[in-house]
């Protein structure tokens, strides 16, 4: 199925199933535009997907799960069902993305999860996103809806539990505010992200300008690679505020030139044999609460002449350190240094 896209508003609606499943693998469902809204197809000024629609692209036997789009250049809601599963016998879960260049309300289930091989990704892409509980429901009854805010500078809003569920499928989630407009392009975490179940997954956090962590991203099974992608194209901030546990997952930070920090206000980061690598373009990075338990390599650079100040509770391995300002490293057990 291709095609869904050249039409003002795009409604699904009821029980409606858009079914590209295959044997051999899932085929591609676009609703309202391609990926991020590029491509030859026209693209739908409002989308909502209600809460007992389906779109279903899996592999049903050996294949990798399929493609699935729904993009809206002003409003997104997503209630429903999608899926991408990869095939019970072999394939990886497939790509699913929910989208808008404006406002978006991501409340469905998604699954892209793979019994016989990788699980696949969930993209969400608006402008500005805060992750929380709230659920801003839109009216969709009589075959009509009413988006909450159709305004491209308004905030999005993803539910946690959401994005809690796709993680324990193992599939990959990535919240980005990457992309055209003119409001600032910001993450903010307000309700704990916590992943109980499931196989490997990772959770990347993409923003335009700044990433503001207020509560807890954890994993009690499975590896969580947490990736924060701060100020990709404006001057910001990376704040971290709540845990973040990796149960030996990688912790990836990196920010362009125009970042200011990278900090740790609260909470404690906490990564197992995981990996840590910081990388900014001149920002100063404090990553300094006293319980801080890195367990694997850090590895920090910083091209400007900003500090450096890193903290742990236990032995502390250092890898590469690329440093212009004055670094501090402060270690409750053995400093080591595997290569500098």
């Amino acid at each position: 199925s291709r095609g869904l896209g050249d039409v003002y508003k795009r409604q699904i609606f009821g029980s409606a199933v858009l079914d590209a499943s295959g044997d051999a693998g899932g085929g591609e469902i676009l609703v309202g535009g391609n990926m991020l809204g590029q491509g030859p197809e026209q693209n739908a000024s409002q989308v909502v997907v209600s809460k007992t629609a389906l779109i279903d692209a899996d592999a049903l036997t050996d294949g990798d799960g399929g493609r699935v789009i729904v993009w809206s250049d002003n409003y997104t809601g997503f209630f429903g069902s999608i899926t991408a599963i990869g095939g019970a016998t072999g394939g990886d879960g497939g790509f699913i993305e929910t989208s808008s260049k404006g406002y978006l309300v991501a409340e469905g289930d998604v699954f892209a999860s793979a019994a016989a091989g990788q699980g696949g990704t969930w993209l969400l892409d608006p402008r500005n996103i805060i992750i929380n509980d709230t659920d801003n429901a839109t009216t969709n009854a009589g075959g009509t809806f009413t988006a909450d805010n159709d305004d491209d500078t308004a905030v999005s809003t993803i539910n946690a539990a959401t994005i809690v569920a796709v993680l324990d499928a193992g599939t990959s989630v990535i919240v980005s505010t990457a992309g055209d407009g003119t409001d600032a392009g910001n993450i903010t975490v307000d309700n704990a992200i916590g992943k109980t179940q499931g196989g490997d997954a990772t959770l990347t956090l993409r923003a335009d300008t700044n990433i503001d962590i207020n509560a807890a991203i954890t994993s009690t099974t499975g590896e969580l690679n947490i990736t924060l992608n701060g100020a990709q194209t404006t001057a910001g901030t990376i704040d971290i505020g709540g845990n973040l546990t990796t149960n030996n997952g990688n912790l990836t930070v990196t920010t362009n030139a125009t970042a200011t920090s990278v900090n740790q206000s609260a909470g404690t980061i906490t990564t197992g044999t995981g990996v840590t690598s910081v990388v900014t373009g001149g920002a100063a990075i404090s990553l300094n609460e006293a319980t801080n338990d890195f367990g694997g390599a850090v590895t920090l650079t910083n091209t400007g002449a900003s500090t450096v100040d890193l903290t742990d509770t236990n032995a502390l391995a250092l890898g590469t350190i690329s440093a212009g300002g004055v670094t501090t490293f402060t270690s409750g057990g053995d400093l080591s240094l595997i290569h500098i």
